[in-house]
């Protein structure tokens, strides 16, 4: 199962030529960036996260003219959107978009669809909400008609053009993964998709989710397609999760960069560390070069605590040596045979954490 990266590149935060480096460097397999071409300042629609909207909604970059950026700086990591609202999009200008992020990345580019949540952001962009999943779909065939056909026409209820010349073609037809988790969303993933990126599906949910996972392979193979592939976009990132995620049929977690100050995510990190050492030191086959390591990490992660208060500097210092830390005690629990699962894991866990922290700093 491959593990990438999702975030809201705002602003305000990580910039996103250092996001991309860093999330290359540290082994992840894939990034993905969100979209909103605006907030409406009205908020009558309601946020599904809760009462209060996040400012990141209302801060994010245009995803392709950063993803462009990233494609530049990279060599391996997948690219895409998680999702793109393509509605909001005229095809045509969406279909070069998309065919030149895929150019400067050398095929490494994914487009996440959606139709989103925001009934006045869609209301601005001239689109009828009752009639969004259509309209998606319909631009959806145009941009695919535009990436394959050197004349490109399509005309429908929603989009009509003549033959038109639009190069440069993408280094292959981008794979489109189909968000959403409404009733009928596997219909939509099997007609027009190369895969499934469901939202935030919690550990109190994965029973009902797998049996989705297996529902979507049979309309695949009903269809004459083979394996539709599953990301999950913002995935818990503990290892009995990713484990969980695995036996559910997901094929990628993408774990969530929030845009917290770093004094916040140490804290969050310090948890995972005093759960791992605690599970080390309870832990009787444990040895005590792997405890002893542990203990270092944790001890590292109180000093990393205090100097994210003094600087911006010196926070990113002590980030980089929690994360030496980190690689130390994760190698220490690999290597020892004595060590049990569950400690193993927390471990796993606490590295993890700092892992996707350090590419936020």
């Amino acid at each position: 199962m491959d593990h990438g990266v999702s975030t809201f590149l705002t602003d305000y935060g990580i910039d996103a030529v250092t996001l991309a480096r860093g999330v290359e460097e540290r082994g992840f397999g894939s990034l993905f960036l969100t979209e909103h071409t605006h907030i409406p300042v009205s908020r009558e629609s309601p946020w599904p996260g809760g009462a209060e909207l996040p400012r990141q909604y209302s801060h994010t970059f245009d995803p392709y003219v950063a993803l462009g950026a990233m494609a530049a700086v990279t060599e391996r990591i997948t690219l895409g959107t998680g999702v793109s609202l393509v509605n909001q999009h005229h095809p045509i200008n969406l279909a070069k978009e998309v065919a030149s992020v895929d150019r400067l990345a050398n095929g490494r580019f994914e487009l996440g669809v959606g139709v989103g949540w925001n009934v006045e952001e869609m209301a601005n962009h001239g689109v009828d909400p009752k009639r969004r999943n259509a309209a998606m779909l319909e631009r959806i065939e145009a941009c695919k008609a535009i990436w394959t056909q050197d004349e490109a026409e399509y005309h429908g209820e929603f989009v009509d053009f003549d033959p038109i010349w639009s190069w440069p073609k993408p280094v292959r037809v981008p794979p489109i993964l189909v968000g959403g988790g409404g009733p009928t969303v596997l219909d939509r993933v099997v007609s027009h998709g190369d895969g499934w990126i469901p939202l935030r599906i919690r550990l109190s949910e994965l029973d009902a989710f797998a049996e989705r996972v297996a529902e979507l392979q049979r309309k695949a193979a009903d269809a004459g397609r083979g394996h539709l592939p599953v990301t999950i976009f913002g995935a818990v990132p503990k290892p009995d999760a990713l484990s969980a995620y695995a036996d559910a049929g997901v094929d990628r977690v993408l774990f969530a960069l929030t845009d917290t100050d770093v004094q916040s995510r140490l804290g969050e990190v310090k948890a995972t560390t005093t759960t791992a050492l605690r599970a080390a030191e309870a832990d009787a086959g444990a040895s005590v070069v792997t405890r002893a390591v542990v203990r270092e990490f944790d001890t590292k992660a109180d000093k990393a605590g205090q100097l994210a208060a003094e600087s911006d500097a010196a926070a990113h210092d002590a980030v980089v040596e929690l994360e030496q830390a980190g690689d130390s005690a994760k190698a220490a629990a690999e290597a020892d045979p004595g060590i049990g699962a569950d400690a193993r894991e927390a471990v796993l866990a606490a590295h993890l954490a700092i892992c996707i922290l350090k590419t936020e700093v």
